[in-house]
C-alpha cells in the first residue's frame, strides 16, 4: 500500500510528465498513406526548412540521402544538378559536424576545390589544418601543403603531420633528413603507412589499393613513387583524385594519359582550352516525350517521399533524392519506368529542361555501344 504521504508528491509527478513537452514532443509526418491519411511518422522530432530552396525539407531528409550524392557522374545533366544541390547549405545543419565534413568531401572530392575552400574558411569545421592540407595535395601543391606541414611541426604535431613530414623533406630535396625522420617515426607503437617506406627502398613493390585513391596525400606519395595504377582502380577513383594523376608530372605517361580521359568523362580537363564532348542529340524526340509521359515504377518508400516532395514543390529535395536514387548506375542500367518516375518530379518543380536533357542522354547511352576505355 502506498503511504498516504507519497500521494500528492506522486500526483504532482504524473502531472508534470503529461504536461511535459520535452517528454510527450509530437513527431512530424512526412508522406501521405494509400488511404489518404498520413503515413507512420518518425518516433522523434523533425525540423523542416521553412525558406529558400531547401523549403519544406527536414532535417532527417538530409542526414539521411545528402550522403548518397553520387560523385563519379558521366551525365552532364546530373553533374549539373549536383552542382545546384552544392551551391545551396541546408541553414538547419550549419553547425552539423557530419553535415558539413559529407558537405566539404563531395565539394572536393568532385573537384570543385576553390568552392571547397570557401566553404571550409567558413565552417565550423575542427581541424581545418588538415582540410586545408587535403586541398593543397587535391590541387598538386605539394610545396603549399609542406610549407603547411613545417608550421605544425612546430607544435604538437600528430602522426599524420609527422609522416607527412618524412614526404615532404623527401621532396625538397633532403633525403638524409627523410630517412632519419622516418626510422624515428618507426620507433614508436604507433602505426606508420608503410607506403613511405617505398621511398627509401626501390626494391619494394607496393600494391595500389582503393583506399589510397581517397586520401589525397597517400595519392600524392604513390605519384611520388612513380607507378603505375591499374586500370580497373583508376575507374574507382574520385573526379578530383583523377585529375591529381594527371597533373602528375613524375607519374607514368600511360595512367596519365588514362586518368585524363576518366577525368573528362566526369566533367573535368587537365587543360582550361579544351572543350567538354556534346552529348549527342537523338533523332526521335517522340522517344523523349514517351519517357516524360510513360508508365511509373511501382513506389516504394524513397519513390513516395520524391512524388510527395514533388507535389509540394520541394525542389531542392528533388534534386537531391533524383541524384540519391540514380548514384553511380550507368544511364543505360536505369529501368525506364525509374527513369520516368525521376522525370515527371524534375518537371514538376520546374526543371522541364533538365528532364528533356536527362532523357536525351538516357535514349543516347541505349543506343551507343560501350566504350572500354571510354
Amino acid at each position: 500500500m502506498i503511504n498516504s504521504l507519497n500521494k500528492p508528491f506522486l500526483f504532482l509527478l504524473v502531472s508534470s510528465l503529461l504536461i511535459s513537452p520535452s517528454v510527450w514532443a509530437l513527431p512530424v509526418q512526412l508522406l501521405p498513406n494509400k488511404e489518404g491519411g498520413r503515413a507512420p511518422s518518425y518516433d522523434f522530432p523533425v525540423e523542416l526548412q521553412t525558406n529558400g530552396f531547401w523549403e519544406g525539407t527536414s532535417s532527417t531528409v538530409i542526414e539521411q540521402y545528402f550522403s548518397k550524392i553520387p560523385l563519379r557522374l558521366t551525365s552532364p545533366t546530373l553533374r549539373a544538378l549536383r552542382e545546384e544541390v552544392l551551391k545551396e547549405k541546408f541553414e538547419l545543419l550549419l553547425t552539423n559536424s557530419s553535415y558539413q565534413e559529407k558537405f566539404f568531401e563531395l565539394l572536393a572530392e568532385s573537384g570543385e576545390l576553390v568552392s571547397a575552400e570557401n566553404f571550409l574558411i567558413n565552417s565550423t569545421l575542427p581541424h581545418k589544418d588538415n582540410n586545408f592540407l587535403n586541398l593543397f595535395y587535391w590541387a598538386g601543391k605539394s610545396e603549399k601543403a609542406c610549407e603547411k606541414v613545417a608550421n605544425l611541426m612546430r607544435m604538437s604535431p600528430s602522426l599524420e603531420i609527422r609522416a607527412q613530414n618524412v614526404y615532404c623533406l623527401y621532396f625538397n630535396g633532403e633525403k638524409e633528413r627523410a630517412k632519419i625522420a622516418f626510422e624515428l617515426l618507426n620507433e614508436s607503437d604507433k602505426a606508420v603507412p608503410p607506403l613511405l617506406n617505398a621511398l627509401f627502398d626501390p626494391s619494394l613493390t607496393p600494391t595500389f589499393e582503393d583506399a589510397m585513391g581517397r586520401s589525397p596525400f597517400l595519392l600524392t606519395l604513390w605519384c611520388a613513387l612513380q607507378k603505375n595504377i591499374p586500370e580497373k582502380n583508376l575507374k574507382a577513383l574520385s573526379p578530383a583524385a583523377l585529375m591529381l594523376i594527371a597533373n602528375a608530372e613524375k607519374m607514368p605517361q600511360e595512367t596519365r594519359l588514362l586518368a585524363a580521359q576518366f577525368a573528362l568523362e566526369h566533367g573535368l580537363t587537365t587543360r582550361p582550352d579544351v572543350q567538354l564532348p556534346k552529348q549527342r542529340e537523338p533523332q526521335n524526340s517522340a522517344l523523349i516525350q514517351e519517357l516524360l509521359e510513360g508508365r511509373e515504377e511501382c513506389a516504394d518508400k524513397d519513390l513516395e517521399l520524391l512524388k510527395d516532395a514533388a507535389k509540394n514543390k520541394r525542389k531542392g529535395e528533388v534534386l537531391l533524392l533524383t541524384l540519391s536514387l540514380l548514384g553511380e548506375t550507368p544511364l543505360e542500367d536505369i529501368p525506364p519506368t525509374r527513369l520516368t518516375s525521376l522525370l515527371k518530379a524534375l518537371t514538376n518543380v520546374g526543371y522541364d529542361q533538365q528532364a528533356k536533357a536527362l532523357a536525351a542522354e538516357y535514349l543516347v547511352a541505349k543506343t551507343e555501344p560501350a566504350h572500354e576505355n571510354f
